[in-house]
């Protein structure tokens, strides 16, 4: 696992560079860090959102949804970024156990609404006041690892739509301000495959590596009275 590889794949995509992914971080690479952190900035304050000195932020590529980790975590802390591949929305197995569920008076199993900032209760399996308040199978269920805990009112996309021959989410079926609907930041156990599958059912996730010695160092260092804030957005 490198990370500074995947950051210069994300870098090609985010700034369009046509930097070697070599896991080297020299100059080039420092400087398509600061141009994403520009343009991550510019996005920022076209949403009105206020750019911290650490941010945690998603960024879907598409409205695809192929089962595949396309979807980027970016860790942002001053003029450092580091980015690993994610999924933003559900896997395969989402939409096959929940495409005929009806849920918040729609059909079909729900993506985080894109362009919203989320804030999070950040869960850690040592916490014990934590586990006596969701109990011990949330943590059983993030298997034995922090994750983000979904406790205040977001905006969902429900169902999904066939176009082009490829199944999409469906942003003309929003749903807003919904609580406690369990759409979490997390991943599972030694789940480390190239395939999405039932890891996210409308959650955001990574790969268990990237989770455990990427993202959750992070996040613990980034939590304010255990809370997260997690910024989604499409460019």
């Amino acid at each position: 696992m490198n990370y500074i590889e995947t950051t210069q794949r994300f870098l090609n995509y985010f700034v369009g560079k046509s930097l070697v992914v070599d896991g080297i971080q020299g100059i080039q690479t420092n400087l398509a860090i600061q141009s994403a952190i520009q343009r991550l900035k510019l996005k920022f304050r076209a949403l009105n959102w206020e750019w911290k000195d650490a941010n945690f932020i998603a960024i879907r590529t598409d409205l695809d949804i192929d089962n595949t980790f396309d979807d980027w975590f970016v860790l942002v802390d001053r003029n450092r970024l580091i980015a690993v591949p994610a999924s933003t929305v559900s896997g395969f197995g989402g939409i096959w156990k929940y495409w005929n569920r009806w849920f918040y008076g729609k059909q079909g199993v729900a993506s985080i609404a894109h362009n919203q900032q989320i804030n999070y209760l950040l869960v850690e399996n040592t916490d014990k006041s934590l586990i006596a308040k969701f109990g011990q199978w949330w943590v059983n269920w993030s298997g034995m690892k922090l994750f983000l805990y979904q406790d205040q009112p977001i905006d969902l996309y429900m169902g999904a739509v066939f176009t082009n021959g490829i199944w999409q989410i469906d942003i003309n079926n929003l749903v807003k301000g919904t609580e406690g609907s369990g759409h979490n930041v997390h991943s599972w156990q030694n789940v480390i495959g190239q395939l999405v599958n039932s890891l996210s059912e409308g959650c955001q996730v990574t790969t268990a590596d990237y989770w455990e010695f990427i993202v959750m160092p992070f996040l613990k260092a980034i939590a304010v009275n255990k809370r997260v804030i997690y910024s989604l957005i499409k460019m």
